[in-house]
This record gives C-alpha cells, structure tokens and sequence, in this order.
C-alpha cells in the first residue's frame, strides 16, 4: 500500500484536474488512509474539495469516520441525521436512545 501510495502520489500531482484522473486520486486518498496518514489524506481530499470539479461533493468525512478519525475534516458539515447514524454504527453507545 505504501508503493501504491507513492506512485499515486507521483500522479496526483502532475495530473491534470480532469475526471479521467478522479479514480486514480481516489485510489491515493484510500491508499494513504490504510497506511494510516490521515493528515497527508486530509489535505488531498481538502484539495479536491475546493476544485469545482463533479468530485468536490464526494463524502471524504464519511471515509475518515470509517477509520474512526473523526477529528479529520471537521471543516465539513453533514446532515446531522447522518452524522447520529454515523456514530452510532462507528461508536455504538449501549442503551442510546439517538440510535435507531
């Protein structure tokens, strides 16, 4: 993964912004959050934020609530309905009553 996360780094930053390259940007923020640099995947999916491209509205805080790095992305607001099914199926509180 570490490999993978180097050679996608390599395109990430000599690629154009097209949707051609979105999978392989992708690819690199999966990659550098199963190796577990999240701040380095913060600030790829901060970028690819603020592009005006199809991917900007892509659920990076969802993938980083995956890895149970809620500290990540905070910048970024979901519906709160979501946010509460997200934290209870990630950090599930026995006898909640805000769990469905």
């Amino acid at each position: 993964m570490e490999e993978a996360a180097v050679a996608l780094a390599q395109l990430h930053q000599s690629a154009p912004l097209t949707l051609k390259y979105w999978p392989a940007r992708l690819a690199y923020f999966h990659s550098l959050l199963e190796i577990g640099d999240f701040l380095q995947a913060e600030s790829v999916a901060v970028s690819l934020r603020e592009t005006n491209e199809p991917w900007a509205d892509y659920d990076f805080r969802s993938e980083f609530l995956r890895y149970g790095r809620d500290e990540y992305m905070r910048e970024v607001e979901i519906p709160e309905g979501v946010a509460n099914i997200l934290s209870c199926v990630l950090k599930p509180k026995e006898g909640s009553e805000d769990c469905p």
